[in-house]
């Protein structure tokens, strides 16, 4: 399994045994907040910035064409907390393109999650 710490969208395989992380660069792991009065922006205000805690996407493939988005959210989330989850649709027609991503808060849950479901039966189909 590889796993990547980002905020932005980066993949980690349930199939791949290695581990690896990125790590970020100052912009990509926060977001500033200036504050606003009155709809005008008080520039003697002091700057705010505030850290995105980082996710970390896992892809899951070979999944069941029947699977829903909250089906796999439930079964990942007996691992940690899950962010998102999202699973890739056709353009034409909306069916299930058999894979998905699973975003979560921590690290070690993601390992933890990755190491328990790869090559397991679920919903009639082995995880990937």
């Amino acid at each position: 399994m590889s796993t990547h710490n980002s905020p932005t969208n980066s993949s980690g395989s349930l199939s791949n045994p290695a581990y690896s992380s990125r790590s970020n660069s100052p912009e990509e792991g926060s977001y500033s907040s200036t504050p606003v009065e009155n709809g005008h922006n008080d520039s003697a205000s002091p700057h705010q910035t505030k850290s995105c805690p980082p996710l970390v996407e896992l892809f899951i493939g070979d999944l069941s064409y029947f699977c829903t988005e909250e089906q796999i959210a439930a079964l990942f989330s007996t691992y940690g907390t899950v962010a998102e989850t999202r699973i890739r649709r056709s353009d034409r027609g909306g069916h299930s393109l058999m894979y998905g991503f699973v975003k979560m808060t921590s690290l070690q849950d993601a390992e933890t999650a990755a190491n328990a479901l790869n090559d397991q039966l679920y919903m009639g189909r082995r995880l990937r």
